[in-house]
């Protein structure tokens, strides 16, 4: 392909050439005919050497004329020749890059922005379900706080209720932790999809049913809290049990027979 341009370069630096003469040569055989018409109104015939010259600078003209014809010949398969190696070369080059993968950088709002707008709508109604759950969590970061002006009933159903809410509030942010996964797998775990599990991980914890109910103590902290009651109530229970002693042993119309000698 080099060689074919490095020949289509001097060609046409010939054919420049060739032009350039048939000039020349064109504007001399006009002036020989100029001097012939100026000659003929004088009674002298024309030397003979203004024919051969006029002959031989048609002559020459012809030939310049073929060579240029052929140059043009050759310089229109040359420019053809190197337009189909080209195009072979750029077939070659693309069956060696194999399969095409777009890239996940969004290069403009024509190109890859619609082939991914899909994904992108997947990931902004994980977002806006997201925030909904965010503030649906705000309202059972708290225990439920029992009205004791209402009947037991009430309450204890107001409370089931509440704790019912909290565990399908659970089980939604289960629903969207498992889509976001589905998402930030297919798509090399990117900074949004990462921060977004941690928002949903820190929702539950916030909203646990075992704290909020207080199940989670241990063993150890109930002791510490008996050992406490012990030592500021001991003395009280000991004290009531000793009452209670006290009215078993006396009689049962000990206070009325009291009460009439009086």
């Amino acid at each position: 392909m080099d060689t074919l341009q490095s020949d289509l370069e001097a060609m046409e630096k010939e054919n420049i050439e060739l032009k350039e003469r048939a000039k020349s040569i064109s504007k001399k055989a006009l002036l020989v005919n100029l001097e012939q018409a100026m000659s003929s109104g004088v009674s002298n015939p024309p030397t003979p050497t203004y024919g051969t010259s006029l002959s031989s600078s048609a002559s020459e003209v012809a030939w310049l004329e073929c060579q240029l014809n052929e140059k043009n010949k050759a310089l229109k398969w040359a420019d053809k020749r190197i337009r189909q190696l080209k195009a072979r070369e750029t077939v070659r080059l693309l069956s060696e890059m194999g399969q095409f993968h777009l890239p996940n950088d969004i290069c403009g709002p024509l190109t890859l922005a619609a082939a991914q707008k899909r994904d992108k709508d997947d990931f902004d109604k994980i977002i806006r379900e997201s925030e909904s759950l965010q503030v649906e969590a705000r309202k059972y970061q708290l225990p439920y706080i029992i009205d004791l002006t209402k009947p037991k009933s009430v309450w204890q159903r107001e409370e089931s209720e509440y704790y019912a809410q909290i565990s399908l509030l659970h089980r939604r942010i289960d629903d969207l932790r498992i889509r976001l996964h589905k998402y930030s797998t297919k798509h090399a775990n990117n900074d949004s999809s990462v921060f977004l599990m941690n928002t949903l991980n820190d929702l539950k914890n916030m909203t646990d049913i075992r704290k909020l109910k207080g199940d989670d103590k241990n063993a150890a902290d109930e002791d510490k809290f008996r050992t406490v009651y012990s030592q500021l109530f001991g003395n009280l229970e000991a004290e009531r049990a000793a009452f209670e002693e006290k009215r078993k042993l006396q009689p049962p119309n000990s206070s009325l027979l009291i009460s009439s000698q009086a």
